[in-house]
């Protein structure tokens, strides 16, 4: 009842997140902190503040969509805050507790937010590991590179620069991480 009551006047929504885990309606706490995660995408102290919502929100149970929910917001909020390391052992976690093009993706922030600050070697790793999820040696010796790229050029000619669109999912995540990758190493 008092969170509740809170819920309706209070803009603090630290006092509310903890309430609802007080009140063990954990439901209740990761909506309030996904909301002020969406609100506070400008603030890095916003960020550091939501980091530590969504780490007293996963000590309680919590059904696993929101669990992952959750975790993303966290290792978002963190890189947002500027905590490169953290940020992307969050990734990491959020990925552990999640599947499919969803887990690759997260992998893939991890990698680029590494690559993007610096952490070479960090981030070769997980992109290593995500160009191999996708099917794609990032070692590539440069021989075989040019041979790639001749072999790329003729197939272009010869089927043309008109493409069908394709509108599944693992398209654009694998779309979203050669971009980063590409990105990233390229630094």
């Amino acid at each position: 009842a008092l969170a509740d009551a809170l819920e309706a006047m209070a803009d603090d929504v630290e006092l509310r997140v903890e309430h609802w885990v007080a009140a063990g309606e954990s439901e209740r706490a990761a909506a309030a902190t996904l909301a002020a995660a969406a609100r506070g995408a400008r603030d890095a102290l916003a960020h550091e503040r939501i980091a530590s919502l969504c780490d007293l929100v996963t000590t309680r149970a919590l059904p696993p969509a929101s669990r992952r929910e959750i975790l993303r917001a966290r290792a978002g909020s963190l890189a947002a805050a500027g905590r490169v390391d953290a940020a992307a052992a969050a990734y990491q976690d959020a990925a552990a507790a999640s599947s499919g093009d969803d887990a690759l993706d997260l992998r893939r922030s991890a990698a680029e937010l590494l690559l993007r600050s610096g952490q070479l070697e960090r981030g070769h790793e997980i992109a290593h590991r995500v160009g191999a999820e996708l099917g794609m040696g990032l070692d590539v010796p440069h021989a075989a590179l040019i041979g790639r790229i001749a072999l790329e050029r003729a197939r272009t000619r010869l089927r043309g620069l008109r493409l069908a669109p394709r509108r599944d999912e693992h398209a654009r995540v694998a779309g979203a991480a050669c971009t980063s990758l590409a990105i990233g190493l390229s630094m």
